[in-house]
């Protein structure tokens, strides 16, 4: 009552007190009162849109993605709810726009040096004879 109250910028407390009333006495509703029961009869919480957001929300929560914030949880269930089909998204377009603006793709190489290749060094060498004669020794 007090949030359908706040929510329709109504007087909470000229509301409850029409609500009282009305419980008490059984006689005709305030204008606040009926604004507030039209309100809760067009609020239905059990609809189906409900059901496909909870289904849509844990579709998008698991258990390797769980530290999801609510923003970014927030956005990927609107897309989700209210974006289109998957099959008719082209990201071509944004792909070319992100890689134009300097963006990198995930499998490029990465700027900076490259990483020195493997040298062999001399201790390498006294470790495989070292391996060698205890494979010798086995045998």
């Amino acid at each position: 009552m007090v949030k359908l109250a706040k929510l329709l910028s109504l007087p909470v407390n000229k509301a409850v007190e029409e609500f009282r009333m009305w419980k008490r006495t059984a006689t005709a509703r305030g204008r606040r009162l009926n604004r507030i029961l039209c309100a809760a009869k067009t609020y239905n919480c059990s609809s189906a849109e409900c059901e496909r957001g909870f289904s849509a929300a844990n579709n998008i929560v698991t258990p390797m993605r769980n530290r999801l914030s609510a923003k970014s949880l927030a956005s990927l269930l609107f897309i989700d709810m209210n974006g289109p089909p998957a099959a008719s998204f082209k990201p071509q377009n944004y792909v070319k726009s992100c890689i134009l603006q300097g963006h990198h793709l995930s499998w490029a190489a990465k700027p900076g040096p490259s990483p020195l290749p493997n040298k062999p060094r001399p201790l390498w060498a006294i470790w495989d004879k070292i391996s060698i004669s205890k494979r010798l020794s086995r045998n």
